[in-house]
């Protein structure tokens, strides 16, 4: 059951200050440059998301209602990272390497096979007038484009990647380099471009994207690398910090915002936030964990600046710092990663994700 968090206070002052208390943020207080502008009938109910259940069933919702896709027994461990194409087409890797694509209207599942190794589901897309598909492979990156071989790169296999359809290029992280890889100077050995390669000391946690197009590389000691690309070549422009509890997550909303998830004594704690509208001139920190589970999830939904949030394997909460929106479903949650929000690549410029497919499908059957 969901239920919209009661006790939100929205508080304006002359100088402009926000403060912002729900049922498990004690309270958060930032400094906006520009005005919000929101729609009256703005709703999370409106925004389709996808999770999984304990079981591995997977689901699309809208917060106020779930229904399941269609599954063979066979595939329910299927891959942990989801997208979702511009006809509304969701893509998963399963533990075989096999790409597993649902259409609409039904979302069916059909199968590419074994266009990954076995036991690699970390893939991202990118979706212009071709399709462009890399996936992690034992020996580095393979890229696919309208689903054939397109080319490879050798190098270490990455614990993440994203496309940024802007530079037209892959960024790529595994614990402790980041690379950037150039989709468009593949050579006929199909050996791929990499433009540019950076060492991290510290463990890599995760990656974001602002609105300059800059990419904050979080690490293990609570550091923020934030680098630009200049002529396909990767330049450290700044160095922010968080607090020095464990850093858990970072991600970006829609509006840019970013959200760092951090940890204490290895549960749930706070977020920091640095918003677009400050120019990312300073951060403010948010307690939105309850502290009795560590994360297990994060991840962009919706229109403006609003994450779902995983806490162990039984909650998961969804927030719009702006709407004040709220809920929590208690449930068993199976983490997933990639885009399930159909959020994220639209801030990466990589794919432009299809709602309505998806919210036809949901309201068509609707299971609360």
């Amino acid at each position: 059951m969901i239920k919209r968090g009661e006790g939100v206070q929205l508080i304006h002052t002359k100088d402009r200050l926000i403060g912002i208390k729900t049922q498990t943020a004690s309270e958060i207080i930032y400094e906006m440059e520009e005005d919000i502008h929101i729609h009256t009938n703005y709703s999370l109910y409106n925004f389709p998301f996808l999770y999984k259940d304990s079981a591995y069933r997977l689901y699309v919702s809208n917060l106020k209602y779930s229904r399941e896709f269609p599954q063979d027994e066979e595939d329910q461990h299927s891959g942990r990272y989801y997208y979702v194409d511009s006809g509304g087409r969701v893509y998963t890797v399963n533990p075989d390497g096999d790409l597993e694509i649902r259409s609409p209207p039904n979302y069916d599942l059909q199968k590419f096979s074994c266009i990954t190794d076995r036991n690699r589901d970390i893939f991202t897309m990118f979706e212009d007038e071709n399709l462009y598909i890399a996936l992690a492979s034992d020996s580095g990156i393979r890229v696919w484009k309208n689903y054939a071989p397109y080319f490879s790169v050798s190098m270490t296999t990455p614990n993440e990647m994203y496309f940024d359809g802007k530079r037209r290029c892959i960024i790529a992280i595994d614990s402790h380099q980041i690379s950037l890889i150039d989709i468009d100077q593949a050579i006929g050995d199909h050996e791929g471009n990499v433009t540019s390669t950076k060492y991290v000391t510290e463990e890599i946690k995760g990656v974001a994207i602002d609105v300059y197009g800059r990419y904050w590389v979080l690490t293990s000691n609570g550091s923020i690398n934030v680098y630009n690309v200049i002529n396909k070549s990767l330049q450290l422009v700044d160095v922010k910090s968080v607090s020095s509890e464990e850093a858990w997550n970072i991600s970006e909303s829609v509006l840019y915002d970013i959200l760092i998830l951090s940890t204490k004594d290895g549960k749930a704690s706070f977020g920091h936030i640095w918003t677009k509208f400050s120019d990312y001139s300073h951060s403010v920190r948010a307690s939105i964990g309850h502290g009795s589970q560590s994360w297990s999830q994060l991840f962009p939904m919706g229109d403006y600046s609003t994450w779902v949030f995983g806490w162990g394997s039984e909650t998961l909460q969804v927030w719009d710092m702006y709407t004040q929106e709220f809920y929590t479903r208690e449930t068993q949650v199976y983490p997933l990663r990639g885009d399930p929000g159909l959020a994220r690549s639209k801030s990466w410029k990589s794919l432009s994700p299809n709602r309505q497919p998806l919210m036809d499908y949901l309201l068509g059957e609707i299971v609360t």
